[in-house]
């Protein structure tokens, strides 16, 4: 299993994005009278949020490789649903798979209601996924 270390400076990061994003146009009139750490969550911003960019590329390598060994993940205990999508232009079949926290069914099932019928493959006619 790939190491994760890096996913609290990615949501810190992601924290400090949304302190950039809503408060440092307030900065420069507001500064005096803001807290002392939300004054430093926006200056510090800017840094964390590239620095989480470096984290999440790392991230994202270091599951990649770890899945081109591997066609199957599995995450006991957490709820699951794969749904059939429709057939890639060589025929392979393409599904959509959503997983939701432990004990919460719901977040899982709400996404494929929308698709309720599977798709079929087209016997004459070819209809391909782009």
């Amino acid at each position: 299993m790939p190491s994760f270390f890096e996913v609290p400076d990615i949501i810190r990061g992601a924290r400090a994005l949304t302190m950039v994003a809503l408060r440092a146009d307030k900065l420069s009139e507001w500064r005096d009278r803001m807290q002392k750490d939300l004054v430093e969550d926006i200056e510090h911003g800017l840094a964390e949020i590239a620095r989480n960019e470096v984290f999440q590329s790392v991230l994202w390598q270091r599951v990649q490789t770890f899945m081109r060994t591997r066609d199957l993940l599995v995450l006991p205990g957490l709820p699951a649903i794969s749904v059939p999508c429709g057939f890639t232009r060589s025929g392979l079949p393409v599904g959509l798979q959503s997983s939701g926290a432990p004990a919460r069914r719901q977040p899982c099932v709400g996404p494929r209601r929308p698709m309720r019928r599977p798709p079929r493959r087209p016997a004459t006619s070819r209809r391909w996924l782009q």
